[in-house]
């Protein structure tokens, strides 16, 4: 009787302790194990609260271990209900990675520039549009007539499978792609946000022709690939250009444009006395057997002595001929600039690189007439030309910066001018960045073609203040140029 009143006594006391969550229960009777009294439903049981769970955790609508509440987590997903695990890449169920502000600064918008895409600033163009979710504020290159089609919703965020949101950056396009220059296409990228914006890249090796829906992806000729690569007629790729030495079989795959005897060569190397370009130890450079060790560049005619080669000159019309390195013959320098070469007499000693004298009257050259005393292909003229303009002043116009002329001076003695600023033309509506600031006291008041001649403005200050300025007049000044 009393054995059995014990073990009554024992279990009275495991079934307290099992109320108190505890494991397992010793007695002096022996170690009995206590399953534990459940105030709720298991972990990834159904629950509307936590009060349901024996953990306290309603989470996703399941019992969980924790609530749970990080950034792209769940304890409902399948096989791993009531465990909080992290939600696997390229979802979001809860719609927890939203797009993020678009934000506007005062030069424009602010977008990471993650591979190449330079966004466009601020204000809107006109050329083109864009449609969609995106913009095209700023855009500074020409759009397709059509516009532009940008898509948000191709740039949206999701979970990547370790507790936080990604977004496509700029690789992923999200609209129209076209071609701006034949180096550079438009494309309508996502930002790393969640937006779909539109800048432009540089093509790496295909051009981008005019019409085309972006950079090349193959070629045909030449054309469709950037100037340093060539096309492979074989592949239809477009390839980097070949440096000296290798192995080509025409001059566009060449890197200097000269493919001779197979290879590309430093020099076109025809007409030298035994030249070649594959001698042992020499490949891809033009050598002479006339030369002691057998390197050999062209020379160029100096007829006129000014230092300058014809840069017309070839061995076929007698201007060009070869030499050892550091021996030019007589009469022939290394340089081939001089785009006028000739007896040593005017005009051809006045014409060379570098010339800085201005003259009125064009010389005559085996190309026709030109003003181009300089070589440098460009028009540079000795009177500054000031079109509309009168001898006045440069007064503020109310804003800060905007500047209108004034026949008036303001203080005793200030000098006139035809100018504004360091800028030409007359004051009336220019943007002066440095303030009001009269320049040009002398000049033509229109455009003057070189060698012909006009009326030169000389403007001198005023005797007193809100008076007129002095001016005086040169007549018949040639207009002389380089």
């Amino acid at each position: 009787m009393r054995s059995r009143w014990l073990l009554g006594l024992a279990a009275v006391i495991c079934a307290i302790t099992a109320a108190l969550a505890f494991s397992g229960c010793t007695t002096i009777l022996g170690t009995f194990e206590v399953e534990p009294a459940s105030s709720g439903a298991a972990v990834g049981t159904a629950c509307d609260a936590g009060s349901q769970c024996g953990s306290t955790f309603c989470s996703d609508g399941v019992c969980c271990e924790s609530a749970c509440s990080g950034t792209c987590e769940a304890c409902n997903l399948a096989g791993t209900a009531g465990k909080c695990t992290p939600v696997p890449d390229g979802q979001d169920p809860a719609l927890e990675c939203p797009t993020e502000p678009l934000v506007l600064e005062d030069a424009g918008i602010d977008i990471v520039d993650a591979a190449g895409i330079t966004d466009a600033s601020s204000d809107a163009s006109d050329d083109g549009g864009v449609s969609g979710g995106g913009s095209d504020a700023g855009i500074t290159f020409p759009l397709p007539e059509a516009g532009v089609t940008t898509a948000d919703s191709q740039c949206a965020g999701s979970c990547n499978g370790q507790r936080a949101c990604k977004y496509p950056g700029t690789e992923r396009t999200c609209g129209t792609t076209f071609c701006t220059t034949p180096t550079q296409q438009g494309r309508a990228a996502c930002d790393t946000k969640g937006h779909c914006l539109v800048g432009s890249e540089t093509c790496e090796s295909y051009s981008c022709s005019d019409g085309a829906p972006g950079c090349k992806a193959s070629c045909t000729s030449e054309a469709d690939c950037q100037p340093s690569f060539f096309c492979d007629a074989l592949s239809s790729t477009c390839k980097p250009k070949l440096g000296d030495g290798s192995a080509c079989t025409s001059v566009a795959q060449c890197q200097e444009g000269h493919c001779v005897e197979g290879v590309c060569c430093n020099d076109g190397c025809t007409g030298f006395p035994g030249a070649t370009c594959i001698k042992p130890g020499k490949v891809g450079q033009c050598s002479c057997t006339a030369c002691a060790d057998g390197t050999c560049q062209l020379y160029y005619k100096d007829e006129d002595g000014d230092g300058y080669g014809d840069k017309n000159g070839t061995v076929a019309n007698g201007r060009a001929a070869p030499g050892c390195i550091g021996a030019p013959p007589t009469g022939f320098v290394a340089d081939n600039t001089d785009c006028l070469d000739g007896p040593k007499q005017v005009p051809y000693t006045q014409v060379h690189p570098g010339q800085t004298d201005y003259f009125p009257t064009p010389y005559a050259g085996t190309a026709g007439s030109s003003f181009d005393y300089d070589c440098s292909a460009t028009l540079e003229k000795y009177v500054a030309e000031y079109p509309g303009s009168y001898c006045g002043y440069c007064k503020s116009n109310g804003g800060i910066f905007s500047c209108a002329q004034a026949s008036t001076c303001s203080t005793a003695g200030q000098q006139s001018g035809l100018g504004c600023g360091l800028g030409t033309g007359t004051c009336t509506g220019r943007l002066c960045v440095f303030g009001c600031m009269t320049s040009g006291a002398s000049g033509f008041a229109t455009t003057v073609d070189c060698g012909s001649s006009n009326t030169v403005y000389n403007c001198g200050g005023c005797s007193a203040a809100g008076g007129y300025p002095s001016a005086s007049y040169t007549y018949g000044v040639i207009q002389r140029c380089h």
